[in-house]
């Protein structure tokens, strides 16, 4: 029989493979077609797109132009409101997409048609979005996002643009609504088309329109599809995503851009009829191919895998299985060869199992025997290295104590390492190393551990080595004992841990003392003073804080601060006597304790001495520096019961001392505390004051001298709570700058005085200023010069009737920020005044480099120089040389005429006091100019 053979069976398995290859190019055919049909879609919506956007915007003209011509009509023809409201009905009427066209004048009162009785009574449209934008960009057509209207529950835009009346000089908001529906009626008649959408979009990424109505007033971010919003704000004419292709085009004139979308979908919906058919029959040779390929593939496999289940079997058993399957071709031919080495091998393993059966037999037994002898000679190599072993390669120090005290060393080599001697021979002679503080407590633990007392025998203690050397040793052992309870031995290890006791000594000591001048830290100090309380000793605590220590850091560096520091830990120390525990608490703040009885004299005198050490001179690098302290006192068991209120207690009388004047000392009592918990308690109602409408804001009037006319008022803040009652500024403001309070506070105070006076002089025709005190705490923040310059914007407020208050007291020259905000506001023109002058450490070179505008003499210098003559000279001279760099000079505490004559001498410019008027509140100040009272 004529075998067919492997090739001619390959051959006709390529005729499959070549069917396959059709299908690879029937698949670049389909893809090539919807290349094209792409293509073609980007062509039609290109155009679609570019109709779409005239048409838009030949509607956005229309109502813009209908715009113009109310306002034309407005100014020019009629304001009388039947004329306006027929205007306003006979171009709403004219087209259907106009949902209403409306009026809307300054104070709220407003003009709309059609109306269907369902705008509320409260309605205001100054609060709309599109009135408050039409108002910030005078003259120009706004479009708004989509929003509800409030008449017809409708979805709308409004398109608004403000004029000024020439008739009144008030702005006038002119505009109409357009509905979606009939604006997304229009695109989906645009584009109309089996595939893909059109939407427009705003600027702020707001759909206004979409063919899907329910999609108006979504964010674009938020959109089903993966637009790719860079793309979209770059103008991107057209983009793909993964979903699909966007094309997009600008309104003209406006910031609206109009966007068209179709997905891959719908170009596969497109070609899917061609693409159907065109599968099928590649399909159909595709399922011709599969068979014809299965029926080859199981042909030439079927021999094949029976000769593998065959040899498996085969080397599973003791002898080879033949192979029982036969083909006509080159794989029946190897079938047999296999076979044939099968019973020629099963023949030949027989004989040579039996002969392999024999010398294993009698290997096993040599095995046994061979084995046996080795492990009888590693036992009795391992019985005699025991001992060298343990005493030679062991790092500690092996003894053993017998009845007699006979001692047996056995790691002599530990012993020389350590330098210990190893000739003592008795356990006396090993007693005598120990050092004489820990001989007591290691014999009491041996006769402890020979009595039975202890299961072992562990301590640590100190020895000498021959060379006078201390070192610490941890000795474990453990005895042996007879049937009747003697001692027969006792094995002892002995184990150096030296460097262990130097590590605990150092952590100890890291552990309580500050790591820059060596004194106690606080760690420590609370537990001297802890055991203190507990033993129910008395003494005081001096809390001690450095003034101003940040300026020796900030001019020389912290370097410089810490060689200070150093210096003044150790004049600290010098002023400790033998029962004073001296520690460092943090940064710049010590403590010294007395642990002692203390008199209220030797308190004050001990503070003084503190005071006195620490003020002298410091020479560092021939740089002498200067430094003083404040100190708080406080003492146990009378001020506190524990240490927490110890610190607490001394920390506040500290604080207190700083309050009062620095480098002073203040010894604590319980009105300290009071004072501070009602500070908290005002801290508390503060941060609500703003909100419950407690802050009144009252006014002093400011005369001018030359004509005795008032110029202006300075604003005072004025705060009455329910609980506190009233509380004076001197309290409040220093609370608020603490805690930052005073820059929502000053934004309030600002913005309440402003419209109070823009009302006062619209009221009464005059052009009254206002003065504002403002705080370091509100000059040191950044934006606060665009803040102020912002507000005054908003309310059109004239900025040269403003004028910004710099009390005396605040450190002007060390801060650049609030240099710059002063000079910022100067530039921008609005005065600038130096207050409270006499009472802080203000400099003439303040004067001369910063743009003041006006001088307020404080009130308390101001009333000296009428009993003083020395103080009236030096007010005098300050008076010369203001008006010699053009700065104005207010007085203030004006109370009687005598007041007033001293000041016309001095030929000062304005005076403030209760000699005019005592600080009224807005209804009161009106009532007393509406009756010529000031």
């Amino acid at each position: 029989m004529k075998r067919t053979t492997i090739n001619r069976k390959l051959l006709k398995l390529n005729i499959s493979i070549v069917s396959l290859a059709l299908v690879l190019v029937a698949t670049v055919i389909i893809f090539i077609i919807r290349d094209n049909a792409e293509k073609q879609f980007i062509d039609r919506s290109a155009s679609i797109l570019n109709y779409s956007s005239q048409q838009l915007n030949l509607v956005f003209n229309n109502a813009e132009k209908t715009i113009d011509s109310l306002e034309s009509f407005y100014l020019e023809k009629s304001r009388e409101e039947t004329s306006i409201e027929q205007m306003l009905h006979s171009l709403q009427t004219g087209t259907s997409i106009y949902q209403h066209m409306f009026l809307v004048y300054k104070n709220g009162r407003y003009l709309v048609t059609p109306v269907n009785g369902s705008i509320p009574s409260d309605f205001d449209p100054r609060n709309r979005a599109w009135y408050q934008d039409a108002v910030s960009n005078f003259g120009e057509f706004v479009w708004s996002d989509p929003y509800l209207d409030i008449d017809t529950n409708k979805l709308v835009i409004t398109c608004s643009k403000v004029f000024r009346d020439p008739y009144s000089n008030e702005n006038v908001v002119v505009g109409l609504d357009m509905t979606i529906d009939e604006l997304n009626d229009m695109i989906m008649a645009l584009s109309s088309s089996n595939f893909g959408y059109m939407m427009l979009v705003n600027s702020n990424d707001i759909i206004i329109l979409h063919s899907s109505p329910d999609e108006a007033h979504n964010r674009i971010q938020a959109y089903g599809d993966d637009l790719l919003t860079a793309e979209f704000h770059a103008g991107t004419p057209i983009y793909r995503t993964n979903s699909g292709i966007f094309m997009q085009e600008t309104l003209s004139n406006r910031e609206m851009y109009l966007i068209r979308y179709f997905s891959y979908k719908d170009l596969t919906r497109s070609i899917m009829p061609f693409g159907i058919t065109f599968t099928g029959i590649i399909g159909f040779f595709m399922m011709i191919a599969i068979g014809a390929s299965f029926n080859l593939s199981r042909r030439i496999t079927t021999p094949l895998m029976e000769l593998k289940d065959t040899m498996a079997k085969g080397l599973s058993t003791n002898l080879l299985k033949p192979c029982d399957f036969t083909t006509n071709d080159e794989i029946g031919e190897l079938i047999e060869g296999y076979n044939f080495l099968v019973s020629d091998i099963n023949e030949k393993t027989l004989e040579m199992t039996a002969l392999y059966e024999e010398l294993t037999a009698s290997e096993e037994t040599l095995q046994e025997q061979y084995d046996q002898l080795y492990e009888n000679r590693e036992q009795i190599k391992m019985s005699e290295e025991k001992y060298r072993l343990i005493s030679e390669a062991s790092t500690q120090g092996l003894m053993e104590l017998y009845p007699n005290n006979e001692l047996i060393f056995h790691s002599r080599k530990w012993f020389e390492q350590f330098d210990m001697p190893n000739r003592y021979k008795e356990l006396n002679d090993w007693l005598a190393l120990i050092i004489e503080e820990d001989l007591a407590k290691v014999k009491e633990a041996l006769m402890d551990h020979f009595n039975k007392k202890t299961a072992i025998f562990n301590e640590e203690y100190r020895i000498k080595t021959t060379s006078e050397n201390v070192i610490w040793l941890s000795s474990i052992g453990q005895a042996q004992f007879d049937g009747e309870g003697h001692m027969t031995r006792m094995i002892i290890s002995n184990n150096d841990i030296t460097k262990r006791k130097t590590s605990e000594a150092e952590i100890r000591t890291m552990a309580y003392t500050d790591g820059l001048t060596g004194l106690l830290n606080r760690t420590r100090l609370k537990d001297v003073i802890t055991k203190s309380m507990e033993q129910h000793e008395q003494g005081t605590m001096f809390y001690i804080n450095l003034d101003n220590f940040k300026s020796i850091n900030d001019t020389y560096g912290h370097s410089y601060g810490d060689r200070v520091l150093i210096e003044l830990s150790q004049r600290l120390k010098d002023c400790a006597e033998v029962n004073c525990k001296t520690a460092r608490i943090s940064g710049d703040e010590f403590t010294i304790v007395a642990i002692d009885t203390l008199s209220i004299s030797n308190i004050e005198d001990r503070a003084k001495t503190i005071i006195n050490k620490i003020s002298e001179k410091i020479i560092i690098d021939n740089i002498e520096i200067y430094i003083t302290a404040s100190v708080g006192a406080a003492s146990y068991p009378y001020d506190a019961d524990t240490f927490e209120e110890l610190m607490i207690n001394a920390d506040l009388s500290m604080h207190k001392a700083k309050a009062v004047g620095k480098e002073r000392y203040v010894i604590f009592t319980e009105s300290i505390k009071e004072e501070m918990l009602l500070s908290m308690k005002i801290e508390r109602h503060l941060s609500q004051a703003l909100n419950h409408n407690e802050i009144s804001i009252h006014y002093q009037p400011v005369v001018r001298v030359s004509n005795n006319k008032i110029v202006g008022f300075e604003a005072l803040a004025r705060w009455h709570n329910l609980e506190l009652g009233h509380i004076p500024p001197d309290t409040f403001i220093p609370i608020a700058e603490k805690n930052k309070l005073i820059i929502p506070l000053g934004n309030y105070i600002m913005r309440q005085s402003l419209e109070f006076i823009l009302d006062l002089n619209k009221e009464f025709g005059t052009d009254y200023e206002v003065a504002l005190n403002i705080s370091a705490i509100q000059l040191q923040q950044a934006n606060y010069c665009q803040t102020v310059l912002n507000l005054a914007k908003e309310l059109d407020y004239p900025l040269q009737c403003l004028n910004l208050e710099v009390t005396e007291s605040m450190e002007l020259e060390s801060d650049p920020i609030i240099i710059e905000n002063i000079q910022k506001l100067s530039e921008a023109g609005i005065p600038i005044s130096l207050d409270d002058f006499g009472t802080g450490y203000s400099t003439f070179k303040n004067l001369i480099e910063l743009p003041f505008d006006h001088l307020k003499l404080d009130k308390g210098i101001v009333q000296r120089s009428v009993i003083d003559d020395h103080v009236y000279k030096l007010i005098s001279s300050v008076v010369e040389f203001s008006h010699k760099m053009n700065i104005r000079v207010i007085a203030e505490g004006i109370e009687d005429l005598v007041m007033v004559e001293r000041m016309n001498k001095l030929d000062v410019d304005f005076l403030q006091g209760y000699m005019y008027s005592k600080p009224v509140d807005g209804p009161t100040l009106r009532k007393l100019i509406a009756g010529q009272q000031l």
